[in-house]
């Protein structure tokens, strides 16, 4: 990178991290020295990544890794623009697609966990249980950011209709915070075959609920047909 200076760390193990910053005085300043064996360099020439978006390429011995653009524009998460959190990649063992706004989200802490990417939160108990016995399982109301001791906490978490337009929207809250689950949208039209919603639905909005949850919208790309019958469901599973 000709606008990066590296330093000694140029290998990483699997799972591991590093920093690139901007000033190392002022960020051993604010975050203290805690971190400064992860700090691969600085940005030469006074660079440093851009709140409003930019793109970004990863590469290695064999080539480019992962090569994508951010954005702080909706659907993208618009918090870390300038105001304190960080942008966090959602569920990175799963290897998700950095191009999509929907894997990623704003940090729980204001001033995000560098080095260590967002702590987060991972599910403990049985995943099975229903302790509150509204039909749905522990992990899926934790993938939801509801609670399995609240049966109201697990009711009309979802909501589908179908605009003047004739498009058709399905929205839902997830949790924020986990880095262990994940939230798949299905579609079918006779509940016996189901496939990913991809071919047919698009990610509308992401909307950070303030409360550690975010309200996901996906939208059809063209207006459903009369007579037309759509099943929608959604799958939380772990990663």
């Amino acid at each position: 990178m000709e606008d990066f200076l590296g330093a000694a760390i140029t290998v990483l193990d699997a799972g591991a991290r590093v920093l690139i910053v901007r000033n190392q005085t002022a960020f051993e300043k604010r975050y203290g020295v805690g971190f400064s064996d992860l700090i691969a360099g600085e940005f030469a020439n006074g660079k440093n990544l851009a709140n409003s978006g930019e793109s970004i390429a990863i590469k290695g011995a064999g080539g480019v890794i992962r090569e994508f653009r951010h954005d702080d524009m909706d659907p993208w998460p618009v918090a870390p623009d300038g105001f304190g959190p960080s942008l966090v990649l959602l569920t990175p063992n799963f290897n998700p697609d950095h191009a999509l706004s929907e894997n990623w989200a704003a940090s729980t802490a204001p001033l995000g966990s560098p080095g260590n990417g967002d702590g987060g939160t991972t599910f403990s108990g049985d995943p099975n249980a229903d302790m509150d016995n509204d039909g749905l399982s522990a992990f899926a109301e934790y993938a939801f950011g509801a609670s399995d001791a609240d049966p109201a906490a697990g009711r009309n978490l979802v909501a589908a209709s179908i605009d003047g337009d004739g498009l058709f929207t399905v929205s839902f809250p997830r949790n924020s915070n986990a880095t262990d689950a994940r939230i798949g949208v299905e579609i079918s039209g006779d509940l016996i075959d189901w496939t990913p919603a991809g071919a047919m639905l698009a990610l509308d909005s992401v909307i950070n609920n303030g409360d550690g949850t975010a309200t996901v919208t996906y939208k059809s790309a063209n207006p459903v047909a009369p007579g037309d019958r759509l099943f929608v469901r959604l799958r939380a599973s772990s990663l």
